[in-house]
């Protein structure tokens, strides 16, 4: 599946921000952004990275809203991986994924 660079960023915001949910981001989640940043073609550098921390919300949101029903379900695939690699899906994970799903448009999380 190819995406612009603009839904990649919105994808890899996405998890660091489902990955902070609760506070700790651990190794498994970070070998797992990684991995899917690396296998969706993001060019991983500290730099990179920070930039996509810095977007600001409301854009993610609209990228996330024009992604075709392919790519959303890619998106929710990517987020549950995200979200069981360390364990259970906890309550402030949940409430991440709900805010992605319910502001981007991506139902069925």
């Amino acid at each position: 599946m190819n995406f612009t660079d603009t839904e990649k960023d919105a994808i890899v915001w996405c998890m660091f921000y489902l990955a902070d949910s609760d506070g700790k981001r651990n190794l498994e989640e970070v070998n797992i952004l990684a991995e899917i940043a690396k296998n969706i073609g993001l060019k991983i550098s500290v730099d990179n990275l920070w930039r996509i921390t810095e977007i600001d919300q409301a854009n993610i949101y609209a990228t996330l809203r024009t992604f075709n029903p392919d790519k959303k379900e890619f998106l929710r695939n990517t987020l549950r991986k995200v979200a069981i690699v360390d364990g259970d899906i906890n309550d402030l994970e949940a409430k991440a994924l709900y805010h992605i799903g319910y502001f981007g448009k991506i139902i069925n999380i």
